[in-house]
Order: C-alpha cells, then sequence, then structure tokens
C-alpha cells in the first residue's frame, strides 16, 4: 500500500506540492493567532473540593483574587496631597466607566487605610473585571490596558489576569528566540550530513511545516476545549526533533535508492514509501498512543500537554510522508542525488558491521552470551569477526545448534549471510530480539 502511495505521489508531484504549499500559508496565517487563545494555569483538578470553592467565592462573592491591581506611587507627593489625589480619582474614574470593569477598589472610594503604605507614598487599587472565564477576562485587560496611564503618577500594574497574559506574550517570545538560535545551527548540521542545501533544507522545511501545521490544529482545539500556553513548547521541540528525524529517514533512503538506480525516480519513491515510510508511520502511531495517557488527567495543563505532543507528532508524520514528493520533482531530484561514484555502496570492514551482521544471523547465542557478561565474537586483524569463548567454555561444550552456527560464523569470516541457521531463530524473533 505505500509503495502505491509512493507512485501516486510521483504522479501528482506537482499537485502535492503546490496543495502543501496552500496548507502551509492557510495553517501560518490561521496558527498566528493561537497565542492569544491559550490559557495560564491549570494545574489543578476542577472536581476538587479547592476548586470547587474557589468557584464558588467567584460566583457569589465576587473573586477571592484580584483580577488587577494597580500600584499608584510617588516619592515627592503622599497619596493623600490634593494632586495625588486628583490624578488617581482621574485614573479610576476613566476604569471604572468601562463596561469590562465590575469594580474599582481603592484608598478613595472606602477611605481604608489599608489601601495606604507606611511612608504614606504608596496607595493601590483593585479592579474586578465583569467576566466570569478567564480567556474573556484577558480579552477584557487587553481593551483596558492602553487606559492605565497617568502623567503625575507611578504606575506598577499586577494580579491574575496581567500576570496570564504577560506569561502568554512570554512564551511566544521565547518561541521566536528558540526558533532564532534553533534553525540555523540544525541547518548547519543537515549541511555537514548531506552536503547540499536542498537535501539539508528538506528535514528543516519539514520541522517548520509540522510546527505550523500543529499550531493551527491547536487553535481549534483552544476554541473547543481550554489549551494551556506550554503546549506551545512541547509543539516546538516535540514537533521541530520528530519532523527532523522523520525526513532524516525518508531522505537518506531517497538519496540511496536514487544511487542504487540513478535514472528511476518513480521506483526510488516506491521504495522508499515501502521502507522509510513504514518506520516513520508506526514510529508516529506509537509516539501518539503512548501519549493518549495525558488525556486521562484532568488537570488543564497534562491534556494540554498530550494534546499538543499528539497533534505534533501525526503532523510530523503527514509532513515527512509528503517530502518525498517534494523530492521527487525534477529540480529538487537533481539537486538532493548524491554524487556518483565507482562504489555504488561502501562496504566497509568495521567492528560494528560485523557486529550486527552477527547478531542479526545468531540471537540465541547472543542472548547467552550477553547473559554470561561475554561478547561472543572477537575481531581479526583483518576487521572481521570470529567466535569467542563463553567464560572459560570451549566450542564443544555449546549446544549443537549453536556450534554449527559458530562453526560457520568461523568459516565466512565473521560475516554470516542471511540463511537462518539449523536451530537459530526465525527473521521475526531476530528483529524482535534487536
Amino acid at each position: 500500500m505505500l509503495a502505491r502511495l509512493g507512485g501516486i505521489l510521483y504522479r501528482t508531484r506537482w499537485i502535492v506540492v503546490f496543495a502543501a504549499l496552500l496548507i502551509v500559508a492557510g495553517a501560518a496565517i490561521f496558527g498566528s493567532g493561537l497565542f492569544g487563545s491559550l490559557k495560564s494555569g491549570g494545574f489543578n483538578d476542577p472536581a476538587s473540593e479547592s476548586s470547587k470553592a474557589q468557584d464558588l467565592l467567584d460566583t457569589q462573592l465576587g473573586g477571592s483574587a484580584a483580577d488587577i491591581i494597580i500600584l499608584m506611587s510617588d516619592s515627592s507627593m503622599k497619596a493623600t496631597d490634593p494632586t495625588f489625589t486628583d490624578a488617581a480619582t482621574q485614573l479610576l474614574a476613566t476604569i471604572k466607566a468601562r463596561p469590562e470593569v465590575a469594580s474599582a477598589s481603592s484608598y478613595y472610594s472606602t477611605h481604608s487605610t489599608s489601601f495606604l503604605s507606611r511612608d504614606g507614598h504608596e496607595t493601590f487599587a483593585v479592579v474586578q473585571l465583569a467576566a466570569k472565564d478567564e480567556s474573556t477576562k484577558e480579552s477584557n485587560y487587553k481593551t483596558i490596558e492602553p487606559l492605565i496611564t497617568s502623567p503625575a503618577l507611578h504606575l506598577t500594574v499586577g494580579g491574575i489576569v496581567p500576570v496570564n497574559v504577560a506569561i502568554n506574550q512570554q512564551v511566544g517570545a521565547d518561541l521566536e528566540h528558540a526558533e532564532m538560535f534553533t534553525f540555523p545551527i540544525v541547518a548547519i548540521l543537515l549541511l555537514i550530513v548531506f552536503g547540499g542545501l536542498v537535501a539539508a533544507g528538506l528535514p528543516l522545511l519539514i520541522g517548520g511545516v509540522a510546527i505550523l501545521g500543529t499550531f493551527a490544529i491547536l487553535r481549534v482545539l483552544a476554541s473547543l476545549t481550554d489549551v494551556s500556553a506550554y503546549a506551545v513548547n512541547v509543539v516546538t521541540m516535540l514537533g521541530l526533533g520528530l519532523a527532523i528525524d522523520y525526513a532524516l529517514f525518508i531522505v537518506t533512503r531517497f538519496r540511496e535508492e536514487l544511487r542504487a538506480d540513478d535514472g528511476d525516480v518513480r521506483g526510488a519513491l516506491e521504495r522508499t514509501m515501502a521502507t522509510a515510510g513504514r518506520t516513520i508511520i508506526f514510529s508516529g502511531l506509537t509516539v501518539s498512543t503512548s501519549l493518549l495517557g495525558l488525556m486521562l488527567f484532568p488537570e488543564m495543563f497534562l491534556r494540554s500537554v498530550g494534546m499538543g505532543a499528539i497533534a505534533a507528532t501525526l503532523v510530523a508524520l503527514l509532513a515527512a510522508l509528503s517530502g518525498p514528493g517534494f523530492a521527487s520533482t525534477v529540480e529538487t531530484t537533481k539537486s538532493i542525488r548524491p554524487a556518483k561514484s565507482s562504489n555504488r555502496i561502501a562496504e566497509p570492514q568495521i567492528t560494528w558491521r560485523s557486529t550486527l551482521s552477527c547478531v542479526m544471523a545468531f540471537p540465541s547465542i547472543r542472548i547467552c552470551h550477553c547473559s554470561c557478561g561475554r561478547f561472543p565474537f572477537r575481531e581479526r586483524g583483518d576487521g572481521q569477526l570470529k567466535p569467542s569463548f563463553v567464560i572459560g567454555r570451549s566450542l564443544t561444550r555449546l549446544p549443537v545448534a549453536a556450534k554449527m552456527a559458530l562453526q560457520s560464523a568461523a568459516t565466512n569470516g565473521g560475516t554470516p549471510g542471511s540463511p537462518t541457521p539449523a536451530g537459530g531463530a526465525s527473521l521475526s524473533t531476530m528483529y524482535t530480539f534487536v
């Protein structure tokens, strides 16, 4: 099925490219409004007694915590001086006239000295917003924020709502800084690995697409349920990492297939989707399934992290699968194709390659020797591996199947062939062991 999908991608590669560009452009525009829809907090269980008590205080008594706190001060005037009083009352009257504000309590409305500082140069006002849900409060605060100003007084704004707004803004700023540092570093590393601009840029492009697509999905989810601001950090970290990882699978395999048959781009794309494509599909579905556990928690913070991580994984998966469609276009294929070499695929006779061949051919023997804490093969002078002893035991004391397998490995120079030896493990067992 995946090979057939690769053929479809090749036949409709230009349609895939233009459709992907339109989707990415739309996701970038729509997802840019995500930060205004995010919420802070969400660390408490809504069904807990403390949360229910807080809701009761908010609905019956106007809230136990101040939405906005305005600290007014002046080093040369006291809060009871006429000039200070006129400036403060004018500011508070402007704020109270707004429909978004439910009440504004201060020294000038209550004449309570608890609103004054010890030296008398500072006073504060407590402003309660009319809205009940957090997102509406944050929106209303942004509306009245320009009104919180005074030419005669020094003002400092605090409270739950301004803090939440500041957190969301800081998350966006941190994301921009992370992208400024991450993308250039990753680009340089990919350029070193692939040795070409287009081949190195494709994984980075897929990573960017994964982030933008996930932002659009999170904005849709934010219109249906509460989404924490911390989900953005998870999207940036996991989405970019998985997208680049999956893209490396696809691009590397595609280049290898092109090297094997330089003129068969369609065949290379089909084989890439049937092998590397299957790998990333199973990986993405496994990661997404494991993250579903976060959706069971009642805390909004954990559910948001789960939603963001799952969305980032699935979008990275889809973006990576469409990557070969970009690579199969004429100009991109010429740029992404590796340089021809006299040796089609290098066959380095190194320890790790020989080790892998031995492990894949004789998994049961490897398990036996690992349990004894010894490695069953040792390196020869020519880089090959040959059977070793098992902590003092000679070859004659091994089981018959193991002895035959080790003798076969010694005869073949430590690089056994693909057939499974008699009594050995099946191919599924080998993959399970590795």
